[in-house]
């Protein structure tokens, strides 16, 4: 089978047969299960809404309307209104509640009531008596069961009812109380339920969408139809009325006490979805009803859409299937006729393709190897490829580096030691130019210049290379060299390297330590030899003398004290001193260390302070020389710090390691101090408070190599004119 249907027929099975099948089980799915699910829930969620609105705002707004209305004419009782009132109290309540159209207030529920009629009521039939009375005896036609319901201290809904001669549908709702007489009464309201019409038809939904509510006979309460509110209709014989109508029976049975459960009444045979919601505190059930075919043309929607892209991918694939077959079937056609010349030992062959993408660069290359092999094939092959192994094995093994470059700039052989050096893969760096590859401007600038010296002399340069996580660079002898033929042709450029970092590093320290040395033992050498000089002189009177010799000494010692460090360092360095390993407590080494040197700061009037655990681990190190540490710390806390200030001395066990820290209220250091502060024989020049204080540079230095040498740590947190803290850290466990 050609390359081109192979193709096809595999993008066809990866990508279009997965995508039909993953759509055909999501269509299946949708149609067979969420399309019922989608719309019983939307329904039950109306149903649901309604029936809450109804519960929450209806319910409880009339019985706090009866609890106001309560209230109004037990207060007017305790105190009669006065004669200026225009209207009674009861009556204003009334008009105060847009639903009410008449109250009832039974003082006593065994003797007569007091009748309130709505002010626009009781003027529509002011001069029609016999349409009043008739009207009020429809209003009070279920007053009986609302004063027995009041009687047993309970409240009361009953059930809607029509008026003649009036609009819509009516509820009584009565409440018991008790007049300051201790006598059981009632308060019993008419309710007009015109305003849960109107939500009732605000609440439709959809094209077709109904909503409705039914009571527990199955009766209409409320309807978008208003002829079938008039007559009271009978709607049981819905199925959804059905299925609510055994719960709603069961809860007015119980006194609505008794929660029903909903019943999703959706079905695929069914041609209309039905939901309903149960009111909590009112035997009415909401219906919801819609048309299928209007329900469920979202979802069909979706469907269609999701059958059209499944088309849209599968063709799309198709074609792609084709384009790229295409693409690819002929560049691998052509390399392929290639290969199969150069194998013939056609060595003149070349692939004509223009293209930029991989396709194009393995063009190019095949070309450029069809040109080498045609080199390659006027040479003793064998011999070449036998002399090219030789030399890239003794290259790659030779402990300095070599870089091969060919005559234009691309490199051509990386061994191991400069791969090192210049963080780079010799695969990755062949036939990439030299700068690029060990981005080394130094290293590309001196092959360049060998290359284009016409006397082949060999041509060096240290160059300096910083790879990522070094502190300092490396520093290399670069020798590069041409290579060429017997007819003085230009074949490639060798450059030779070899790591000098440790000789110019030993270099640079012997100048800057004679450097250094030299200035710190001038000083007071130059101080000796001036007093020395002056006391020869027989004129002097002896308190001078006396001066003189004492600044010889303090120069002199200061002299002994520098050496004497430097040499401690340096036996250190070298590893000459032995440290004497012993568990030590490092709490009473600080004690005893400040104790002996207390004097110090007793001077200058300052007070010392050293506080640690009363049981901490014992570490293993050399007391004498970490005593001599934390000494030259305490040392030049007092030397550096004002008098009358504090010096702290804090001993604190952390989980690795004991840190015994050492804080004053010194004059600081800056930041830029302190990046060389443990350096030999550096001392802070930028505050001219610490220029006046002698010293030799290098206690910090012998503090760092003593911690070093017992596998610790120092540390310093310090700013100008806000004191320091040297920090020893030492581990628990050394080995």
């Amino acid at each position: 089978m050609r390359l081109l249907w192979k193709i096809l027929l595999f993008s066809v099975l990866v990508a279009a047969v997965p995508l039909s099948f993953a759509g055909w089980k999501i269509i299946e799915r949708v149609r067979d299960e969420l399309l019922y699910v989608a719309v019983s829930g939307k329904l039950e969620r109306i149903a649901s809404d309604l029936a809450y609105r109804i519960d929450r705002t209806y319910a409880r707004e009339w019985r706090n309307i009866l609890q106001t209305l309560a209230r109004t004419e037990q207060l007017a009782l305790l105190g009669r209104p006065q004669p200026n009132d225009p209207v009674p109290p009861l009556e204003a309540a009334v008009e105060e509640q847009d639903d009410v159209v008449a109250i009832l207030f039974y003082p006593d529920i065994d003797r007569g009531s007091v009748l309130t009629l709505r002010g626009a009521l009781a003027r529509r039939f002011q001069g029609d008596p016999a349409a009043r009375a008739r009207i009020l005896d429809a209003l009070g036609a279920d007053d009986t069961r609302a004063r027995e319901a009041a009687r047993s201290h309970r409240g009361y809904i009953g059930h809607p009812f029509a008026v003649e001669g009036l609009s819509g549908l009516y509820l009584t709702v009565a409440i018991p109380w008790e007049t300051p007489g201790a006598t059981p009464g009632a308060v019993i309201a008419k309710i007009s339920l015109a305003r849960l019409q109107q939500d009732v038809q605000r609440a439709q939904f959809g094209r077709r969408g109904l909503v409705y509510v039914v009571d527990a006979a199955g009766k209409t309460v409320a309807h978008p139809d208003t002829g079938l509110v008039a007559q009271r209709a009978d709607l049981k014989e819905l199925p959804a009325v059905q299925a609510a109508a055994p719960i709603l029976a069961a809860r007015q049975a119980a006194e609505w006490d008794a929660a029903g459960t909903d019943v999703p009444p959706v079905s695929e045979g069914r041609q209309t979805g039905t939901g309903y919601a149960l009111c909590q505190h009112v035997p009415w059930a909401v219906i919801v009803e819609e048309p299928l075919s209007d329900a469920l043309a979202p979802v069909r929607d979706i469907l269609r859409d999701l059958v059209l892209w499944l088309m849209v991918g599968l063709g799309m694939a198709v074609v792609g299937g084709l384009v790229l077959s295409r693409m690819i079937g002929r560049p691998i056609k052509l390399l392929a006729d290639g290969a199969r010349a150069v194998g013939e030992g056609n060595f003149d062959h070349r692939i004509e393709l223009r293209s930029r993408d991989e396709f194009g660069e393995l063009a190019h290359a095949f070309n450029q190897m069809a040109a080498k092999l045609r080199a390659y094939d006027e040479l003793n092959v064998e011999n070449l490829i036998r002399e090219k192994t030789k030399s890239e094995a003794i290259l790659h093994n030779i402990a300095d580096g070599v870089i091969v470059t060919g005559t234009g700039d691309e490199i051509l052989m990386v061994n191991a030691p400069a791969e090192r050096w210049f963080a780079t893969q010799e695969r990755e760096a062949v036939g990439r130019p030299v700068a690029e590859a060990t981005e080394s401007a130094d290293l590309a600038a001196l092959i360049e210049e060998t290359r284009a010296d016409v006397g082949n002399a060999v041509h060096a340069r240290e160059i300096a290379v910083t790879r990522a996580g070094q502190v300092r660079p490396t520093i290399l002898n670069a020798r590069a060299a041409r290579v060429v033929t017997q007819r003085g042709e230009l074949v490639a450029v060798t450059t030779a390297l070899r790591d000098v970092t440790a000789e110019r590093e030993v270099d640079r320290m012997k100048t800057e330590l004679v450097s250094v040395v030299a200035h710190e033992l001038r000083s007071p050498l130059v101080s000796i030899m001036g007093f020395s000089s002056i006391l020869r002189d027989d004129g002097i009177d002896a308190g001078s003398r006396r001066e003189f010799a004492r600044i010889i000494n303090e120069e002199s010692n200061r002299m002994v004290e520098m050496i004497n460090k430097f040499l401690d360092i340096s036996r250190i360095e070298s590893g000459r001193t032995e440290i004497v390993r012993v568990p030590s407590d490092l709490v009473e080494l600080a004690r005893q260390v400040v104790e002996i040197n207390r004097g110090q700061a007793d001077a200058k009037g300052m007070s010392v302070e050293v506080r640690g655990p009363e049981r901490i681990t014992p570490v293993l190190a050399d007391p004498t020389l970490v005593g001599q540490a934390l000494l030259n710390l305490f040392t030049n806390a007092v030397k550096y710090s004002p008098p009358e200030t504090a010096i702290r001395v804090v001993v604190t066990e952390h989980r690795d390691d004991i840190e015994i820290a050492v804080s004053d209220e010194g004059y600081g250091i800056s930041e830029a101090a302190q990046r060389r502060l443990f350096e030999k024989f550096y001392r802070v020049e930028d505050d001219p408070r610490v220029r006046e204080v002698s010293g030799t540079g290098l206690g910090l230095s012998l503090v760092r190599e003593i911690l070093e040498r017992h596998g610790g740590r120092v540390g310093v947190r310090s700013a100008r004119d806000e004191g320091s803290t040297f920090s020893l850290f030492l581990p628990k466990r050394w080995t």
